[in-house]
């Protein structure tokens, strides 16, 4: 029980709980693009229209960062490879969002519950 309690410790204090700069745009275009698309797909039913404009506004989010932030205002540094990971973010919410609906479409199996209501009486 010691040895737990001191390995908590020891990763609660350590500097790996720290997140370095490209998981910062990593994880920035992932909820970009989720959020938006969920936003979308709840107000259109449209899986494709709303996985696309989450794409597109994640990748739009980080060039707009990266370029009007960065360069134009030079309120930072401007990288593109903060560029392209916050792509990547954004590329890798499509098959997740794909497989969270596609689950969820196979999830819901529609049963006659009238056909199955009387089944204990005789």
């Amino acid at each position: 029980m010691k040895n737990i309690i001191t390995l908590l410790l020891i990763a609660s204090i350590a500097k790996g709980q720290r997140m370095n700069d490209d998981s910062k745009h990593f994880y920035a275009g992932l909820g970009i693009s989720v959020g938006v698309s969920a936003l979308l797909y709840d107000l259109t039913d449209n899986n494709k229209l709303s996985i696309s404009i989450g794409f597109v506004s994640g990748v739009g989010a980080g060039v707009l960062k990266e370029y009007w932030w960065d360069k134009h205002l030079q309120r930072g540094t401007f990288s593109k490879e903060d560029l392209y990971t916050t792509m990547w973010g954004s590329l890798t919410s499509i098959p997740i969002l794909i497989s969270i609906r596609d689950f969820k479409k196979r999830k819901e199996i529609n049963i006659d519950t009238n056909k199955y209501y009387n089944l204990n009486e005789k």
